[in-house]
């Protein structure tokens, strides 16, 4: 009688079954068996004609009343074609909910691509969602349209940053946006074209980088008297402009081991043999007052120098040309 109160039928007349072959004479259970078998075929009755209801009204794609019809049917009687109808009924519904929303999300895309202030990125994200829920040829093709197009954009940015670090030479970042412009559109040959060309400008610049480093390095050991690493460096700045006359001349001075009296410092002029502390700071005094000795004679006097030591003058310093012969070639006097 409990199983019969849940509407549990079948189980409720098994049991009551079982207890009148117990007591078979026993008229309250026979009646009671028979209440429930009627009320069971009611039950049956009815659950089926909610089963058809519910098939007519998914026919009708009324799913709502459809799911109504066989929860009714399934609270009476648990049925397998009632609960595979059911699945039916909610997959189709879920189905078209899928598809409506993901007409919306395309109706929201469309509208934010035709405002005035188009956000590609909320765009793809709503295509991609629409077509997620539901897949449908004109979501693919649109998102493929956007995507293409937002590329097109974002590239022609990458494109124009580039050429602007490019005119300022700012070849790091230059290099930086036109690859980001290829990765967009690879076959853009406009943007494969900039690349070489900034490419190209690069490595020239950094070549020229180079050959002045090594040029400065070298003037410094010159002026220093450190002649083997101003030659080093001398050779290694001409090997990288050999058409550079002002480079060329100051390497043929140090090769020549002869300090250049109006360039050098003090420690240079310091390693000759005649010239102590005292003397080298008066020979760089003379020289920033705009003093200019023209040779070792004309030096030797300046500075009070003895006879014996014009050899050494003459062997370790060069000396400026004269303005009367300006454009004459000379390496010392």
């Amino acid at each position: 009688m409990t199983l019969y109160k849940n509407k549990e039928f079948s189980n409720a007349v098994f049991n009551m079954e079982r207890a009148i072959s117990l007591a078979p004479k026993n008229d309250l259970y026979q009646n009671k068996l028979v209440g429930i078998q009627n009320e069971w075929d009611k039950q049956k009755t009815r659950a089926e004609e909610l089963y058809f209801e519910a098939k007519s009204h998914l026919q009708n794609n009324d799913y709502s009343k459809a799911l109504s019809s066989i929860n009714s049917a399934l609270n009476m009687i648990i049925d397998n074609r009632y609960t595979e109808l059911k699945s039916d009924i909610e997959r189709q519904q879920k189905q078209v909910q899928n598809e409506q929303d993901s007409e919306k999300l395309y109706k929201e895309a469309e509208k934010l691509y035709n405002s005035n202030n188009i956000n590609y990125e909320r765009i793809i994200e709503l295509l991609e969602s629409a077509n997620k829920k539901y897949q449908k040829t004109k979501y693919q093709d649109f998102l493929k349209s956007i995507k293409s197009e937002r590329n097109t954009v974002q590239a022609e940015r990458f494109y124009e940053r580039a050429k602007k670090d490019f005119e300022n030479k700012n070849y790091e970042p230059a290099i930086s946006s036109i690859n980001e412009a290829i990765k967009l559109i690879p076959s853009n040959n406009m943007y494969i074209d900039l690349k070489q060309k900034i490419t190209w400008e690069q490595r020239k610049y950094e070549s020229d980088q180079k050959a002045e480093q090594s040029y400065n390095a070298g003037v410094k050991a010159y002026n220093n008297g450190d002649f083997s690493s101003a030659i080093d460096n001398l050779t290694k700045a001409c090997n990288e402009k050999p058409d550079n006359e002002e480079w060329q001349n100051l390497l043929e001075k140090a090769q020549t081991g002869k300090i250049d009296i109006t360039t050098c410092t003090k420690n240079a002029l310091m390693t000759l043999d005649f010239i102590d502390n005292e003397k080298a700071e008066q020979i760089i005094k003379a020289r920033n007052e705009g003093n200019i000795w023209y040779g070792y004679e004309e030096f030797a006097q300046a500075f009070s120098l003895q006879p014996h030591q014009y050899a050494d003058i003459e062997a370790k310093i060069l000396f400026p040309l004269k303005q009367g012969n300006k454009y004459g070639r000379r390496l010392d006097v």
